[in-house]
């Protein structure tokens, strides 16, 4: 991944007051308002929180706490961050108790404030103005306090979220064979996604679990004071809120636990199906995996929507909290006949909107936060705590005794199953059980599988290395990568893309070995594991391996000498002798399984998508579309409004409670109700009279039960509705990933598919819901306020509307930046899981070759980029949020002190009315447009999922009339002026080929790299689309539907492609077939010994890509299931290419006995596997140069194929022999029907 270079951040240089109101921003809002924001725009990320720095100390401190295992104590990674930021920690928990303080001492100064308006009051004008000085005061320290002490929280949280990335990678970096098979990539992409991220919002309340009850105990004691007992009445209900919101916590902690598990399963699987793609559509196994993720995340559904429930009844009951308060409060304070006044009403309001925000809500988000927090500390912590291999001991010795051993292995013992086991067991790979390992010096490594990881051609080549050009450009030549190199239009300096996606597999194996070499090896101690003994001759050593053992060790001569048989070594001497000595045709071509392209393959990987402005309003339709229709939306859409009736009516019907209880001679300056609930009537100087409430009760009892029901019903139905949704669109983007052409999954990396299903999901699942509901409830908050206050005062209005202007402005100028970072930093994630992938597939060469440190430093560079765009987002929201409060402090100091000025002509209950609903207008308003901004950035999530549900389909995969059942029958094919391109702007991969392909016939395809060996094969499976004509029995393939086409015809791989699940499953997927079917199909592959070993037979569960078993095995399983398909039309995409000669000639005799009357095309890789075909076609520069039988190619002078095979009338000679010999030991079947030409050697 390249990251974009970037300015130094501003905070950098930037002075105090900059930083106290994130001045320093103002530049990125100017760019962000001009224009869209681009990459190059965001800044550096400050080096205290640089992935480097925070990393390397969490993994010091890690350290520490693993040193506790050779003690009595355990491991704790929650611990160990704790110590790690704990001078943060410590310094955001003072920066919020000086806040908590202010909102405390606020309603003493206002209290003084009210009692001014009392007649007679006998305060001081000027004692007024001092106590109107200390309300603005408190709501300014809040301001001052607030934001930096929530902009810390979430630094930290950031900031424990990467050094818990770094640790994750650190041991994936780490952990040997046996490690990984104890986890998986989708475990590892779901805590790189979901658990870190609940480390974010874990530091922003925990300091309310100590604060709130200091906090409870000091409000007590005022509300005592101003209210009596009956202060006791709302504080009971408001500690009964505790234990129940503690349990939700609880709960939702339990549930995060259990919804990870099934997450990590099904982006595990989802991880699979991507990577594996081709082999999905080539198989049609697009519904099997649909039909298995959609189980999976039924199971993850279930258990989400078991959470959204808590999370709405944890919502209605804050909503309806107020309300139950002060109806609790002011009954019972009525009941024993106090009086009630203006400052009694509006300080006991105040408070107790203190109290219920700190231990309703505060606390309970500390738990819910603290606990999910802990849950996902203790997932990694496993992750952490796995077992790695001990790695091999490296000697260094001196120069002089440079002539010792290289390598030394001393009655060694390991379990594996793969083939190079001895190198892996030299690399340090392999888990040694028994015995000693010793290297000299340090070690290259090539593995069979090409690995290429994102970046240049060079940077793949140079491998994190010092670049020496004139070194390099030798090692260009000698890997036969000049050719490749000069096709590339931007040369060695081409992005190849994910896992190599722009380049063939030939030039993935020379890049593959050109990193390995890094120089030339005449003077080195060279290993090679091969099966093709051709090349053992020029070996010093042979080291001959039989079931684990060394069985031989010699020179080629000293082997020959002592009368040992190489070729008895491996059964299939056939094979193997024809093998031997020929000139490989090892220009290792693309492969159906590997990424294509020749008239492609400079193209760069695409960029990944940014939508512009703001999220558009159909968006949002197709979120609430997808959850319910119609008469279910016109439903929710009036139960959302209708709680609102009683929330109004039962301030109204307590404000005529309280009316009715003065006498006639009371002169009622105001009786209203703000929108905490409460009743305010103002009293100046009359006692009140206490009427009873037995005709009252009922009616407000009733209204407070509806709210409460109402508020249930509505939080219930918006979750369920919101959940709903998210299934269905994952379920719809779903399937259009599955429909969507081979070519998007080539242009697109795996991470970047992934971030959508786990990150964009996750948050629709699990943010979203919340934050839109808090939303949509807090805006009818303030709707009701504004009413309220209208009805009371009018005025209010005057200074509201201003207000209300200038943050819709500032919104505006905030979103259009916003927009921007938000999906800057989105589209940043998906690098962080790409490099995780890549180097997973890669470890074992990293590893070996010592490339751990620079991987990490690359994966340190993906987390500072998303880390800047993080570090960006929660920024610009303090700018915003500070920006609104001060606003609104101008508000609070204008009621204030426009009520002093005007105190001869307004009541107490009006000014404490005013006063109260500004300040509670300010929090809550603020919070409306705070969380609107949210509700629009996370909707960004459902924008990119939206994107991938209208993604380019594929053909349809029913078309009717449908072919027969038993179509193709016979297995003519047919091409007519067929030719094929990759894009429409591109040079055509095959240019206008027509060919007659008879029944039963077996086709050797060749050529070059580039030729259009697999384009032919992928016009044939419709793998890209093309012009003129396909026909297969009569058929035009283009009026087949995909289903038909491709699950008629069968592939077997080159790479062998098995998922993680049972072996049955792997062998039939879709359960058509018997046991006793299943077993004469591994005894004919010879794996039925192999599995009756196991513990579990058919039922042996395969890790991811079926790692577990050996490359060859792996090929065999393949060959397994393409018996039990019984196709006319099989394909072999060089099936033999990556196998050993006894797995060789026991897939080519197998395709001869079982496949012998269908019609066969076999890409090439060994000529040798090809001289038993009744043709061969020979293609160069997408079009057929040569189609005839092998032995008349090899006898034409100038023939293409024999240039290929090589002037050497040995190989020739060799081949003649191998084909005679073939002919008089079997009887000819229906592809031999043209073997009636005499070779002649070249040269009689």
């Amino acid at each position: 991944m390249t990251v974009p270079t970037v300015e130094e951040s501003p905070l950098k240089s930037a002075g105090f007051f900059s930083r106290l109101f994130f001045c320093w921003l103002g530049d990125i809002f100017s760019k962000g308002y001009r224009r869209r924001l681009e990459p190059e725009d965001m800044y550096k990320v400050l080096e205290e929180d640089s992935a480097l720095r925070v990393g390397q100390r969490l993994n010091r401190e890690w350290g520490q706490e693993l040193a506790c295992r050779h003690g009595d104590g355990k491991p704790s990674l929650a611990r160990a961050i704790a110590r790690c930021f704990k001078s943060s920690i410590l310094q955001h928990s003072l920066i919020i108790s000086i806040e908590e303080i202010a909102k405390v001492v606020q309603p003493v100064f206002l209290g003084q404030l009210l009692s001014f308006f009392d007649v007679p009051s006998g305060i001081p004008v000027a004692h007024a103005y001092l106590y109107a000085t200390g309300v603005c005061a408190c709501t300014v320290m809040q301001a001052l306090m607030h934001h930096p002490a929530f902009f810390l929280a979430y630094r930290i949280g950031m900031r424990v979220r990467v050094a818990c990335s770094s640790l994750i990678y650190r041991k994936v970096l780490r952990l040997g064979s046996e490690g990984l098979s104890q986890s998986s990539t989708g475990q590892i992409v779901n805590m790189l996604s979901n658990d870190v991220q609940r480390f974010e919002q874990a530091f922003i309340f925990p300091d309310f679990l100590w604060i709130g009850p200091l906090q409870t105990v000091a409000i007590l004691s005022l509300l005592w004071h101003e209210v009596g007992p009956s202060c006791l009445a709302g504080l009971v209900f408001v500690l009964l809120l505790i234990p129940i919101q503690s349990y939700l916590g609880k709960r939702l902690s339990a549930l995060r636990s259990e919804i990870a598990l099934k997450t990590d399963k099904r982006v595990n699987l989802m991880h699979e199906v991507i990577s594996g793609m081709r082999a999905v559509k080539l198989n049609t196994w697009e519904k099997l995996f649909c039909d298995q993720v959609q189980d999976i995340r039924g199971n993850e559904i279930k258990d989400i929507k078991t959470s959204s429930a808590y999370r709405a009844f944890n919502a209605a009951l804050f909503y309806c909290s107020a309300k139950i308060v002060m109806f609790l409060t002011f009954l019972t304070f009525s009941l024993i006949g106090g009086g009630i006044t203006t400052r009694k009403v509006f300080v006991a309001v105040s408070y107790f909107d203190v109290l219920r925000l700190s231990l309703t809500w505060y606390i309970p988000l500390a738990v819910q936060f603290g606990s999910e927090a802990v849950a996902s500390a203790r997932r990694i912590q496993e992750f952490l705590l796995i077992e790695e291999d001990d790695p091999i001991v490296t000697v260094t010795y001196p120069v002089s005794d440079l002539c010792e051993e290289c390598v030394t292995l001393q009655n060694v013992c390991a379990a594996w199953k793969k083939m190079a086991s001895l190198l892996l067991a030299i690399s340090g790979e392999l888990p040694i059980v028994t015995g000693k390992a010793h290297r000299l010096g340090s070690l290259a490594f090539a593995s069979k599988e090409a690995w290429i990881f994102p970046g240049t051609v060079r940077d793949n080549i140079v491998f994190g290395a010092e670049f020496h050009p004139e070194r390099y450009r030798k090692i260009i030549a000698s890997c036969g990568l000049a050719k490749d190199i000069r096709r590339l239009s931007e040369g060695d300096m081409t992005l190849v893309g994910d896992k190599g996606a722009t380049l063939s597999g030939g030039q993935k194996a020379r890049i593959n070995l050109a990193r390995c070499i890094c120089g030339f090896l005449a003077e080195k101690t060279r290993v090679i594991t091969t099966h093709q003994l051709q090349y053992i001759k020029a070996a010093d050593l042979v080291i001959v391996m039989k079931e684990g053992q060394v069985s031989a060790v010699g020179s080629y001569e000293e082997l020959q000498a002592a009368n040992i048989d190489l070729v008895a070594v491996m059964p299939g001497k056939e094979e193997v002798k024809a093998a031997t000595n020929q000139p490989s045709h090892r220009d290792k071509d693309v492969g159906l399984f590997t990424a294509f392209k020749s008239g492609d393959s400079d193209k760069k990987e695409k960029e990944e998508e940014r939508k512009a402005g703001s999220v558009t309003l159909q968006v949002y339709l197709d979120f609430f579309r997808s959850g319910c229709g119609l008469v279910r939306g016109v439903f929710l859409i009036l139960l959302i409004i209708l709680p609102q009736v009683p929330y109004i009516l039962c301030d109204w019907w307590l404000s005529y409670w309280a009316e009715t209880q003065l006498s006639n001679s009371v002169t009622l300056y105001n009786t209203t109700s703000n929108i905490s609930g409460t009743h305010n009537t103002t009293i100046n100087n009359i006692p009140a009279v206490s009427v009873p409430s037995t005709s009252f009760l009922p009616i407000y009892v009733g209204l407070v039960g509806a709210l409460g029901m109402l508020s249930a019903v509505r939080a219930l139905l918006f979750f369920n509705v919101a959940v709903t949704s998210a299934e269905r669109m994952h379920n719809s983007m779903l399937m259009s990933i599955l429909q969507a052409p081979m070519v998007f999954f080539d242009s697109n990396p795996v991470g970047r598919i992934l971030n959508r299903f786990s990150k964009d999901i996750g948050i629709m699942d699990e943010l979203l819901p919340q934050a839109f509901f808090d939303y949509l409830q807090l805006i009818l908050i303030v709707v009701s306020a504004l009413l309220v206050s209208a009805v009371v005062n009018p005025w209010v209005l005057i200074p509201t509307v201003p207000i209300t202007a200038a943050f819709f402005l500032t919104r505006h100028y905030y979103l259009q930046t916003s927009r921007d970072v938000k999906r800057l930093e989105a589209t940043a994630r998906s690098p962080v899981f790409s490099h995780v992938s890549t180097t997973l597939c890669g470890l074992s060469t990293l590893r070996v070759m010592k490339r751990q440190d620079s991987f990490l430093e690359q994966f340190h560079h993906c987390l500072d980029h998303h880390s800047s765009g993080w570090f960006l987002f929660i920024s610009c929201a303090r700018w915003f949020q500070i920006r609104l409060d001060w606003l609104c402090a101008a508000f609070v100091a204008t009621v204030a002190f426009a009520a002093v000025l005007a105190s001869g002509s307004v009541s107490g209950g009006l000014v404490g009315l005013s006063l109260t609903q500004a300040i509670m207008l300010m929090g809550v308003f603020q919070w409306v447009v705070k969380q609107s901004a949210e509700v629009e950035n996370q909707m960004t999530s459902v924008e990119r999922v939206v994107s991938y549900t209208h993604l380019e389909k594929e053909p349809p995969q029913i078309l009717h009339p449908r072919p027969p059942s038993n179509w193709p029958s016979q297995g003519r094919i047919q091409l007519d002026n067929v030719t094929m391109r990759y894009g429409s702007k591109l040079t055509p991969t095959l240019n206008n080929v027509s060919v007659i392909i008879s029944p039963g016939e077996k086709i050797g395809i060749v050529g070059r790299t580039g030729a259009g060996k697999t384009s032919l094969i992928m016009s044939l499976f419709r793998l890209v689309e093309s012009d003129g004509t396909v026909m297969i029995d009569g058929y035009v393939t283009t009026e087949v539907g995909l289903n038909d086409l491709r699950s008629r015809m069968t592939v077997i791989p080159q790479d062998p492609v098995l998922f993680r699940g049972s072996l049955r499953q792997n062998l039939d997927p879709f359960s058509k077939h018997s046991d006793t079917e299943l077993w004469a199909a591994l005894e004919e592959v010879q794996l039925k010994q192999v599995v009756e070993k196991l513990p579990e037979g058919l039922e042996t569960g395969l890790i991811e890509f079926g790692a577990n078993f050996s490359l060859g095995q792996r090929q065999l399983l393949c060959l397994g299931r393409a018996i039990l398909k019984k196709s006319r039309i099989v394909v072999l995409d060089e099936a033999t290419a990556n196998v050993d000669p006894q797995t060789d000639g026991l897939i080519l005799r197998m395709i001869e006995k079982r496949f012998a009357d269908c019609t066969v095309l076999t890409i090439a890789h060994r000529l040798h596997s090809i001289i038993d075909c009744n043709k061969v076609m020979v293609l160069q520069d997408g079009g057929i140069v040569e189609f005839d039988e092998p032995s008349v190619l090899l006898c034409r002078e100038g023939s293409v194929f024999r240039n290929m095979v090589g002037d050497s009338a040995q190989f020739i000679l060799r081949m003649r022999q191998v084909l005679q010999e073939r002919r008089r030991s079997k009887t000819p079947g229906p592809g031999h029907k043209l073997r009636n030409n005499t070779m002649t050697p070249v040269g009689d």
